[in-house]
């Protein structure tokens, strides 16, 4: 929906647009001579035209910060006394930013080095936008990166990435849950050596793969719940038949799968070519929730 919207902004087609009844892109774009009210609306504007912003309420207001994302879709119920909320960016005052840090999230400065979605950062500097977190890899050597904090997978449509929300942070409290969107989603082949797609090196060309180059990150399944979808993310070590705990926990070529009610690494395959597998064993299908994967499988007896 991202790039329709930006399709939209960029014809040469100029209709007599209403101020304040076009939502701005994800981008926080509008059409010509139009202006996105980024701190309070979402919406366009003509140049000149967007309404004065009201004060900004103290913490545990309903306001948004201007790292507000426009489209997002707020929580049910504002955020308590004393809080915020990370994923819309609600309730801090302008120079503020609304991050988790401990049990809850609550209103911290900006600071001034604002790193966008996927770029590396330092955990212990709080380098990332509004609305993201500096998180760090499961391996050392794959270094820390900016992840957006989400509800839906509609909060990852942010700056033309597509990712998915379904990933989760165990706050201090080890106790509440705060979901992340993965990576965004890739033109990789997770399958080792299949040509001409596949690499397992992410997508070339700058972008994320820039900040996640293989072999210290590698192309996998997005996860077993969109298993027809690849991202770059940081690659494993575990090695084929070998008990594994998460996903992307196996070298790339390889996915952690539960078969029998065991986790083991196992080779994955293309479903329409039928592997490759090796010989005695068959490429078989994700079934997650009643949903088949169309493309791509994992090789078992």
């Amino acid at each position: 929906m991202a790039a329709i919207g930006a399709l939209a902004v960029q014809g040469c087609y100029n209709p007599q647009i209403a101020d304040g009844t076009l939502r701005c892109a994800s981008d926080f774009s509008c059409p010509d001579g139009m202006e996105c009210d980024k701190s309070g609306t979402g919406k366009c504007y003509k140049k000149g035209a967007v309404p004065m912003a009201m004060p900004k309420p103290p913490d545990g207001g309903t306001g948004m910060t201007m790292d507000a994302i426009p489209a997002c879709q707020p929580p049910p119920t504002a955020p308590a006394p004393g809080k915020c909320d990370p994923v819309c960016q609600a309730g801090c005052r302008t120079g503020e930013k609304c991050n988790v840090s401990g049990p809850s999230a609550s209103c911290v400065p900006a600071g001034t080095v604002m790193k966008g979605l996927v770029e590396s950062c330092d955990p212990k500097v709080d380098q990332c936008r509004g609305g993201s977190i500096c998180l760090e890899e499961p391996f050392r050597e794959c270094g820390a990166h900016c992840y957006r904090y989400c509800r839906s997978d509609t909060d990852c449509l942010i700056g033309g990435m597509a990712g998915k929300c379904t990933g989760q942070v165990l706050s201090d409290d080890k106790v509440t849950m705060f979901s992340i969107c993965s990576p965004p989603r890739e033109m990789c082949s997770p399958i080792l050596g299949a040509l001409p797609l596949g690499r397992v090196a992410c997508a070339g060309g700058g972008g994320p793969a820039s900040t996640r180059p293989y072999p210290t990150f590698g192309c996998y399944i997005l996860s077993t719940l969109f298993p027809d979808e690849a991202v770059c993310d940081c690659a494993g070590k575990k090695t084929e038949g070998v008990v594994c705990e998460v996903e992307h926990d196996c070298v790339p070529g390889l996915e952690c799968v539960k078969v029998d009610n065991i986790n083991k690494c196992r080779q994955l395959c293309r479903l329409d070519t039928m592997g490759p597998c090796p010989v005695g064993q068959k490429c078989t299908p994700f079934t997650i929730r009643n949903t088949t994967s169309r493309m791509f499988g994992y090789c078992r007896i």
